[in-house]
């Protein structure tokens, strides 16, 4: 067995005690456990976004989380957007060489209009595609 399922096995079997020894652990640690996630946020910032979007959206919507792989499987390689071919190789994060041709995964209807992150709300778009359009009512098509 690798480590990988007997740690899973084991978080199984002893979920409640390790529960509590983590709880304790926060309360006798508070403040290092604080500044830990503060760092860790300003470290990470897509993935912190990301885990609060999906926060957010997880009360509002009973679809399952979508991966990249099947919004490509889903709607094809194209920019909805501009239709060109997407860059799948090119870097995605803005500011590194070629971003601007990369894979964004676009919302429809923008999260911060209260559109949900489910698969049927999002399409491929370019980096710079995405970042250009508007984020307003009437951009919504």
């Amino acid at each position: 067995m690798c480590r990988k399922h007997y740690n899973a096995e084991y978080f199984k079997q002893n979920k409640e005690s390790i529960l509590i020894s983590h709880r304790n652990y926060y309360k006798q640690n508070k403040e290092k456990m604080q500044k830990w996630r503060r760092d860790y946020h300003k470290k990470y910032p897509e993935v912190s976004r990301r885990n609060k979007i999906v926060r957010k959206n997880r009360e509002n919507s009973k679809h399952k989380q979508y991966t990249d792989l099947e919004v490509l499987k889903v709607y094809g390689t194209n920019c909805h957007i501009c239709l060109e071919p997407i860059d799948l190789s090119a870097p995605r994060r803005t500011g590194k060489p070629g971003w601007q041709k990369g894979l964004h995964i676009d919302h429809l209807v923008p999260v911060s209009l209260s559109g949900l992150d489910i698969i049927q709300n999002v399409r491929p778009a370019h980096g710079s595609c995405n970042l250009h359009k508007y984020n307003d009512q009437d951009a919504i098509i």
